[in-house]
C-alpha cells in the first residue's frame, strides 16, 4: 500500500464498497430478480407473423394480356399471358401500382419480339421470365422483381 494510514484505509474502504456492490449485484440477478415469462402463444404468433412476410412476400397479379406474336405464314399467332410477379420483399408491390403500365409495355414489348415456336418450348418461356425480370428490374434501376410465375400461358 502507500505506507499512510488515513489514504491506505480510504483505499481499502472503497474496494470492499465495491466488491460489496458487485456481490449485491450478483445475489440479486441470481435470486431475487425473476424475469417474466414470455407468453408462448404469443411469441409463436408473432414468429410466424415475422416469417411470413420474410418468406412469402404478396405477389403482384399484371392484368391478363392478348399479345400479337410474328408470324411467318398468314395465320395470326397470340400469346395469352397472365403472370405474377414475385417481389424481393412485401413493399415492392405498392411501387408496381405506380408504373403498371410501363410493365405491361414491358411484357408486351418483349413477347411480341419473340417467335410463336420460340415461346412453344420451356427455355422459350424462361427466356420470357428472365427478359421480364430483367427489364422489371432495370425500370426501377434496382432488383425488386425476384421472379416471374405464369398462371396461364397459352400460345394460339
Amino acid at each position: 500500500m502507500t505506507g499512510k494510514k488515513l489514504i491506505d484505509t480510504i483505499l481499502i474502504g472503497m474496494m470492499l464498497l465495491a466488491t460489496l456492490a458487485t456481490a449485491g449485484v450478483f445475489f440479486y440477478t441470481q435470486y431475487l430478480y425473476e424475469k417474466p415469462l414470455p407468453n408462448p402463444e404469443e411469441e409463436r404468433l408473432k414468429m410466424a407473423e415475422e416469417a411470413k412476410t420474410k418468406l412469402f412476400p404478396n405477389s403482384y397479379k399484371l392484368d391478363k394480356l392478348i399479345i400479337n406474336l410474328p408470324s411467318r405464314s398468314s395465320r395470326l399467332r397470340f400469346l395469352d399471358i397472365q403472370a405474377y410477379l414475385i417481389p424481393f420483399s412485401s413493399e415492392a408491390t405498392e411501387s408496381f401500382d405506380k408504373y403498371k403500365a410501363n410493365i405491361q409495355d414491358i411484357v408486351i414489348e418483349i413477347a411480341s419480339a419473340m417467335e410463336p415456336e420460340e415461346l412453344g418450348t420451356i427455355s422459350g418461356k424462361i427466356l420470357l421470365e428472365s427478359r421480364m425480370k430483367k427489364q422489371i428490374n432495370a425500370l426501377y434501376a434496382k432488383p425488386l422483381v425476384k421472379s416471374v410465375k405464369f398462371t396461364d400461358f397459352v400460345i394460339q
